[in-house]
């Protein structure tokens, strides 16, 4: 199943959709049957990143951003 749609479809989501819809995502994975892929250092910190989003949602960049800074040479 290709996810293009459904990307375009949340990169048309205000930032604090997309934000929400991050949210829902990390925690479907993290409370559902895929999180027995996850050890319990990466469920940790997994954990610790949402809780550091919701308490202070400013921190966070746009992926558009962070996109770009991940392509900049070293």
């Amino acid at each position: 199943m290709s996810t293009d749609p459904i990307l375009k479809q949340a990169l048309s989501l205000t930032p604090d959709e997309r934000v929400r819809l991050i949210d829902q995502l990390l925690e479907s994975v993290v409370a559902g049957r895929d999180a027995g892929e996850l050890d319990q250092a990466q469920r940790a910190e997994l954990l610790r990143r949402l809780a550091a989003d919701r308490a202070d949602p400013s921190a966070s960049i746009p992926w558009e951003q962070a996109r770009q800074q991940l392509k900049r040479p070293a």
